[in-house]
């Protein structure tokens, strides 16, 4: 029709040439943004905790092998003892029976 602006077809929001259709597709654009960097915080901080949670796995997996590493030596060592606390009483039991 004479007159009549032509619709401009860009991008996802098809408009008119009219300043509402103009805001309207600003105003839901916008939207789209804001729920786009939502989406891209919460990424963010769902890999941010899993990195968290890997590196206190790492952890707990060290703590664990300091812990059997220290279980392991407190044992050896206690057996280190009772064989040299043994010798002493050994010596003694030989010395009786000569």
């Amino acid at each position: 029709m004479p007159g009549e602006r032509p619709a401009l077809v860009s991008g996802r929001y098809p408009m008119t040439a009219d300043p509402i259709d103009l805001q309207r597709v600003a105003v839901e654009h916008a939207r789209e943004l804001d729920r786009n960097v939502d989406h891209h915080k919460a990424h963010s901080y769902r890999l941010g905790v899993l990195e968290a949670t890997r590196r206190l796995d790492s952890a707990v997996a060290v703590m664990l092998d300091d812990h059997e590493s220290h279980v392991s030596l407190t044992e050896m060592l206690a057996s280190v003892r009772a064989q040299l606390e043994a010798v002493p009483c050994q010596r003694q039991a030989n010395a009786l029976h000569y």
